[in-house]
């Protein structure tokens, strides 16, 4: 497991977003092709029964708590995702780096950040912690 700090913001820079989870951004004309279309999740397991609870602006995570992110691109288009911890310190976490665009980077597949089994989990280092999401 991959520790972040306690507190967290999760920031979506997304422009024409639509709804939590969904991203479509196309040109102001009608009948012209979105390019831009993606869905996503993020998750949490809170408490010490890690209890799994879908993260929304509301949702208070404290030390302990783990989460995950899940995006899945619904035609081709490019993804980021960076996290900006409290020491300052920005990290590309999705892709897994610029050269999975011309391998493993497939519409319709589910993508997990982070990947396998693992979670990132809030430690006892408090600060902001934001996850910018580009698309």
């Amino acid at each position: 497991m991959k520790s972040i700090g306690g507190i967290l913001a999760l920031v979506f820079l997304l422009t024409g977003f639509s709804s939590p989870g969904k991203s479509t951004i196309a040109p102001s004309q009608q009948g012209v092709e979105e390019n831009v279309s993606f869905v996503w999740g993020f998750g949490a397991l809170v408490g010490k029964e890690k209890k799994f609870v879908p993260i929304t602006r509301d949702t208070a995570l404290k030390t302990g708590d783990e989460i995950k992110m899940v995006v899945e691109l619904k035609k081709e288009c490019y993804v980021y995702l960076l996290h900006h911890n409290s020491k300052g310190e920005i990290t590309l976490l999705f892709p897994e780096g610029v050269r999975q665009f011309s391998g493993d980077y497939t519409v319709g597949k589910n993508y997990y950040v982070p990947k396998g089994k693992g979670w990132f989990e809030l430690d006892k280092n408090t600060g902001r912690e934001t996850f910018y999401l580009l698309g």
